[in-house]
């Protein structure tokens, strides 16, 4: 591992100061704010090169940003041979695959779960480039990741495509739905309803590996989770959990996170030999990711210790 210049959070792609103010200026155009913006760069030329940027927005709302130009100099990939973890402000770096001398060090910007074309949209909007990574180039996992559902009349390429475009469609509109909910105290059970429509009606199509699938089962795992329904919570957490673990690149945090979700809820269900065995996964993913030394793991073995 490798421990580089303090950084309060995690973020890639200032590269220079004009990039960061284009970050700036897009962060008050999203959220549509009138208001008047306080900027302040500063740039420091010396052995430990840093960039500091920091906002104020009246409103009573306070944005601040401390950047490490050390951490931006790793590059995006959607095949990543490295981790960035924080220990506290520090940021460190772990290698997830074997590496040579002079390799270049990549990371993931995004999430790595959905097809290329998602991918570069997401990466074009936040990060202003498209990937041109072995991935992107091959779309390897492109197929299986679109997973179609075998039926005596297989569908067709328009029945795909338009079921493509409702399923991006609805994730928008969930994603719009759930901030509506948190503002006018609406009740989750729209949100779960909203959940197993379009899972019926994409089931009609997609496998449910379909990354599509996948995406509306762990929001419904998400409003299971805070409705206390712990046993549909898990219901919805293994149905997700298997096409993680191929879908995603190995040692993927995605993958310890749910892991790490399905343990509690066994183990608060008294499954307890499920419990131990789900963080005991977890545990191995994040040994790589974050050192067998952070305190993440420390409280972890704790955890399954004590339910021994």
């Amino acid at each position: 591992s490798i421990s580089l210049f303090p950084c309060s959070l995690p973020i890639y792609l200032l590269f220079s100061p004009f990039l960061s103010l284009s970050l700036a200026l897009s962060l008050s155009l999203s959220l549509s704010l009138s208001l008047s913006l306080s900027l302040s760069l500063s740039l420091s030329l010396s052995l430990s090169l840093s960039l500091s940027l920091s906002l104020s927005l009246s409103l009573s709302l306070s944005l601040s940003l401390s950047l490490s130009l050390s951490v931006a100099l790793v590059n995006h990939s959607c095949c990543p041979n490295v981790i960035v973890t924080y220990k506290g402000n520090v940021a460190e770096v772990r290698a997830v695959q074997d590496m040579t001398p002079g390799e270049e060090v990549f990371t993931s910007y995004i999430d790595l779960l959905y097809p290329t074309a998602d991918r570069n949209e997401r990466l074009r909007d936040a990060y202003y480039f498209t990937c041109d990574c072995k991935e992107c180039k091959t779309k390897s996992k492109d197929k299986m990741k679109l997973k179609v559902r075998k039926r005596n009349k297989p569908p067709g390429p328009e029945e795909i495509s338009s079921m493509m475009r409702y399923a991006r469609n609805i994730i928008k509109e969930f994603r719009s739905a759930k901030q509506i909910a948190e503002k006018y105290q609406k009740t989750p059970g729209e949100l779960m309803e909203m959940c197993q429509l379009s899972l019926d009606k994409m089931g009609e199509v997609f496998e449910d590996s379909n990354v599509y699938m996948l995406h509306m089962m762990y929001q419904a795992m998400g409003v299971c989770l805070y409705m206390g329904d712990w046993d549909e919570a898990i219901r919805y957490g293994e149905k997700v959990l298997k096409p993680y673990s191929v879908l995603y690149p190995p040692y993927s945090m995605n993958v310890a996170s749910m892991y790490l979700k399905l343990g509690r809820l066994y183990l608060g269900l008294e499954r307890k030999l499920s419990g131990i065995d789900a963080l005991k996964k977890a545990m191995a993913i994040m040994e790589v990711a974050h050192g067998k030394d952070h305190q993440y793991l420390i409280e972890l073995r704790k955890e399954i210790e004590m339910q021994k």
